[in-house]
């Protein structure tokens, strides 16, 4: 995922930081422990 992309995304819930896990296939918010899937490079 485009490190551009990662810093303008938040979270829909908290609107808190989303990180990418280390599979790179979820973006985490680990405010609201939530997890947002990633499926053909697409959040």
């Amino acid at each position: 995922m485009d490190k551009k992309l990662l810093a303008m995304l938040a979270c829909p819930v908290c609107k808190g930081e989303l990180k990418l896990n280390d599979a790179r296939t979820e973006l985490i918010c680990y405010q609201d422990a939530m997890a947002f899937p990633i499926r053909e490079g697409i959040p």
